[in-house]
């Protein structure tokens, strides 16, 4: 992972809702100096941010690409599947799919730290999770990223038997099982 020289990040920005892509955008805007080497390419660009992308392009002279938002999945995937980092910021969400996609193709998540972020990420280990709208933060974790390759290399590895041991039906059902019974059984309206 740590050779790859692709930034991925979701684009999404809505000021009601979920995406927190501008803030995301001010961090690699600030990590310039040294993302000058990578290739950055912005998934899902969502209204406003499609101006802010070719602003930083310009002033940074970094190199950003936009993918259209209703690109195929696959393309998506194999976005992943090349990049370093997969950067996805937003406000509230339970466990982000693109998230999971990303660990899955061998890209360090960097993750809001939302919901149920932390039950697959454990910072610094095998991902990132920073705050939504502080992009200090995400820029600090960028810059701390990129001279630690073997912290990368090893994520990935970390990140494949995670999603595997997880996804067995054969672990995850007895589990399901038993949450549900825990919480029947100390419920109050039964």
């Amino acid at each position: 992972m740590s050779e790859r020289k692709i930034v991925a990040l979701k684009g999404r920005h809505e000021e009601t809702l979920l995406g927190r892509g501008f803030y995301a955008l001010k961090a690699l805007e600030m990590c310039k100096d040294v993302l000058r080497d990578h290739k950055i390419v912005v998934h899902l660009p969502q209204g406003d941010v499609r101006g802010a992308v070719n602003y930083i392009r310009t002033v940074t002279n970094l190199n950003i690409t936009l993918i259209p938002e209703h690109s195929k999945h696959e393309d998506i995937l194999t976005l992943f599947g090349q990049s370093k980092f997969a950067i996805a910021l937003g406000l509230i969400d339970g466990t982000p799919h693109s998230m999971l996609e990303a660990m899955m193709m061998g890209a360090w998540p960097i993750q809001s730290n939302t919901a149920d972020t932390d039950g697959w990420v454990t910072d610094s280990l095998n991902g990132s999770l920073v705050p939504p709208e502080d992009p200090s933060v995400l820029a600090e974790k960028i810059k701390f990223l990129l001279t630690n390759d073997q912290l990368l290399d090893n994520a990935s590895s970390i990140n494949f038997e995670l999603l595997l041991k997880r996804k067995d039906i054969g672990v995850v059902k007895p589990a399901i099982i038993s949450i549900y019974q825990r919480l029947a059984s100390n419920s109050k309206y039964y």
